[in-house]
């Protein structure tokens, strides 16, 4: 008997800290990039034309669920419990979508996975470089786009870097921040779109 209670007891020591170790576990905390505007670029209404956001490609380091913080250049570290609850590159564009929406006050913005099917005129593909806080002081966000339009065959390539400083380094504060650079980004697009390369017919 003396055999196997001191055989019997490290398991149970075992399984009860391994149970307890479960119940402490953090809870998973999931994010989602928001849509964000100021003022309006145009006012398209119903006469715009049909604009398709897509696709938004981004790296594999950044294509995953966990929310990826960059410590320095050649090392990324993640958190388990904060994560994003959809496809970064699927929130990215629907951001984008619903940030032109407001801009150019068009009723002729969607992406891929909406259920429309007018052929478009005008189509963004975006190649997002680099999205995340950076070294704990920025989100950057890096991104390449191009706007193609399909009415006069004409294409517009352009790169360009967006810096936002969070008001803390937590996952709240850096998710926002980052929302704000998908802003900054729809801006720029929406100033394209409006200019006469893609401006609505009169």
């Amino acid at each position: 008997m003396l055999k196997l209670k001191t055989y019997w007891l490290p398991i149970v020591a075992l399984t009860t800290s391994l149970l307890v170790g479960c119940a402490s576990s953090p809870d998973t905390r999931l994010y989602v990039l928001s849509a964000q505007t100021s003022g309006q670029v145009a006012n398209w209404g119903q006469n715009g034309p049909n604009v398709l956001v897509g696709p938004v490609n981004v790296p594999g380091h950044i294509k995953r669920s966990e929310i990826v913080y960059r410590a320095s250049n050649n090392l990324i570290t993640l958190n388990e419990y904060d994560r994003w609850a959809e496809s970064i590159n699927q929130n990215i564009s629907e951001v984008l979508s619903e940030n032109l929406t407001n801009l150019l006050a068009s009723n002729s913005v969607y992406t891929e996975k909406s259920n429309f099917l007018t052929r478009p005129d005008v189509i963004i593909r975006v190649d997002v470089n680099s999205f995340g806080l950076v070294e704990n002081q920025q989100v950057v966000l890096q991104a390449s786009w191009e706007i193609e339009d399909r009415r006069n065959g004409s294409t517009e390539l352009k790169t360009q870097r967006f810096q936002v400083t969070p008001q803390g380094e937590d996952a709240p504060a850096v998710v926002a921040a980052m929302s704000t650079a998908i802003k900054q980004l729809s801006e720029i697009l929406a100033q394209q779109l409006a200019g006469p390369q893609v401006s609505s017919p009169s």
